[in-house]
Parts: structure tokens; sequence; C-alpha cells
């Protein structure tokens, strides 16, 4: 099943609120859930030089019973992800429901 590849324990950093300093600056706050996931490069960078491939971009398969938005990061590791896609659900006909959403990752860190 989709559920048994989804073994790499990421954090989903969602956006709070913002706070300012005593200059103006403003700095977002982000609540933080642990999850797992299963996560897979679908390109990268060939030595620095832009050869039609975009640099760090994934596919993140995450479990039905999370809520994902299109506002949310993915950390993995040293690795921050932007979800730059619609997030697509997955019904399983057998079960009746969602059996796991998709979603286009682009690495930012």
């Amino acid at each position: 099943m989709i559920e048994d590849l989804m073994q790499q324990t990421v954090t989903l950093r969602r956006i709070s609120g913002e706070t300012r300093d005593s200059m103006g600056s403003s700095t977002l706050t982000y609540t933080e859930t642990t999850t797992t996931m299963y996560l897979e490069p679908r390109s990268g960078r060939e030595n620095g030089e832009d050869r039609g491939t975009g640099a760090g971009e994934w596919l993140g398969v995450g479990r039905a019973d999370v809520t994902f938005s299109d506002h949310d990061q993915i950390v993995y590791g040293s690795l921050t992800f932007d979800i730059v896609a619609p997030i697509r659900p997955f019904f399983d006909p057998r079960r009746e429901a969602v059996s796991h959403v998709e979603m286009d990752l682009r690495e930012v860190t």
C-alpha cells in the first residue's frame, strides 16, 4: 500500500502570523507539525548549468489524514520545500476514501 512508502519524517511548516520589531521589519511566525511522507527528486542541478531541468523539483506524497495547504513548507533534514502546484487527492475505490495526496515541491534551501 502507498502508506508503506511514507517513511520519511518531515516537518510541515504553516504560517501562523507575523511579528514586527521596533524598526517595523516583519518576521513570519510558523506552527510546525511532524508527519511522514514519501519524497522523490524529479530533477536536479547539473553542475550549476541550466539545461532545462528545474533546480530541486521533487514529488511529495502525503498522508490523507494530514491537511496540506499550498502556502505550507515541507522541511526534510536540511532541505526546505515550497508546495508549488495544487495538492492532488487520490481516491481509493476499494476503501471509498482518499488514500493519499500528491504535490509538486520546489527546493528553497
